[in-house]
This record gives C-alpha cells, sequence and structure tokens, in this order.
C-alpha cells in the first residue's frame, strides 16, 4: 500500500536488504515488523484450510505489514518474494516507540489501513460488478509494471489468478484464450506473455465490449 510521508521517514537511513527470489521475508533477521519494498514484488498470502489463498501482491513503493502495529499481535500472512527484491525492515518495536513520542505517525498508520481495507472492498465490488477478463486484464496491467517477460509462471500462478480475481482456474484459462484470440497475450507451454500493453490496458479501464 502507499503511504504518507511520516511513515516513509520511518525508513530513511535504513539498510536496504536484497531478498532472493522464492524466499521468505519473515526468515532469520527479518522478524516482526514492516517493510517498504524498494525494488520487486512481494507476495502475501495465508494458509486456509492447509492451502495457500493469495491476499495481495505488494509493488515498488509499497509498505507492507501495517497491520501488525495497529493489531498488536502474531502475523499469520506470510510474505514471499517473486522476483530478486530490495526492501528495507523496520522492527516492530521501533515503530511503537516512535508512536509514542509522534502521536501523527499513529494517525497516519490508521488512515493508511483505511485506505488499505478501502482497496480490498473495492477489489470485492470488482469482483461482483466486473466480468472476469476485464479483472483479469487489470491485474496482469498492474503486474506487466514488474516488466517481467513470462508473469505466469514467473510471478503468479493461475490459481492465484483465480483467487486474486473471484473465479475457478478452469475459468482463468478460459479467459487466457479469449485475450489470446484478440492478440493482447501469448500462452504457450503454461508461460504468460503480454504482447499488446496497450490493448490490455483498454480492456483493463474500458472493460471488454459486448
Amino acid at each position: 500500500m502507499k503511504v504518507s510521508q511520516s511513515i516513509l521517514t520511518l525508513f530513511e537511513h535504513r539498510a536496504v536488504v536484497k531478498i532472493t527470489e522464492d524466499r521468505k521475508l519473515c526468515d532469520d533477521e527479518l522478524n516482526r515488523g514492516i517493510f517498504y519494498i524498494k525494488k520487486g514484488a512481494i507476495k502475501i498470502f495465508k494458509k486456509v484450510d492447509k492451502k495457500d489463498y493469495i491476499l495481495w501482491i505488494g509493488l515498488e513503493g509499497d509498505v507492507i505489514g501495517l497491520d501488525q502495529v495497529l493489531l498488536d499481535e502474531l502475523d499469520d500472512k506470510t510474505y514471499l518474494a517473486l522476483k530478486h527484491s530490495e526492501i528495507i525492515f523496520v522492527p516492530l518495536q521501533e515503530i511503537k516507540s516512535e508512536i509514542d513520542v509522534n502521536k501523527k505517525l499513529f494517525s497516519d498508520l490508521l488512515h493508511s489501513m483505511s485506505d488499505f481495507s478501502d482497496q480490498l472492498e473495492q477489489r470485492i465490488v470488482n469482483i461482483n460488478q466486473k466480468s472476469v477478463i476485464t479483472n483479469f486484464a487489470a491485474l496482469l496491467f498492474n503486474l506487466s509494471k514488474l516488466k517481467v517477460n513470462e508473469i505466469v509462471p514467473k510471478i503468479i500462478t493461475t490459481k492465484d489468478i483465480a483467487n486474486l480475481i473471484g473465479t475457478s482456474t478452469n475459468y482463468v484459462y478460459k479467459t487466457i484464450q479469449k485475450m489470446e484470440d484478440k492478440s493482447i497475450i501469448s500462452f504457450k507451454e503454461r508461460r504468460l506473455k503480454i504482447i499488446n500493453r496497450e490493448l490490455l490496458r483498454k480492456l483493463a479501464t474500458e472493460g471488454a465490449p459486448d
């Protein structure tokens, strides 16, 4: 999520940690706290009935983990680097100490969490009100900012896509076929590439024509 300048100030003059692809952020030296994604992409998911359920994909410039500060409970989510990434980490205890002397920081944290909740609610609204192909296009367009040749499976799986846009994996494959027919993407050997980003943008913003 994007945050205010007062929150971003927490990350100033701190070391940048390089995270290799497929590594979890909360291993070893990276314990409880918040993360600023300077470069790369981080998948946020949790276990539901022994299955991974994707919640969000944090991209460059996003701050993740803020709910730990406000809820004061153990984080049940997993943060996984989808590609080689660079993050800046602030331990939870240091944030709480800063809040004690900076009341504006706490207010900004509340506003940021509220904004993030609004984004999640909007995603639910989009799932209910927009077509699967439009939601799929919006997701791919957002991920295209990573400039990765093969978004599937390099960044995200078809199962993740289904979870994020509220449909089944089978319907994701049907939607991929429709977008291939429109020459927006290619999907060969289970590898998805965007071949026309402008058509993808129009589909994401204007929807599919009747």
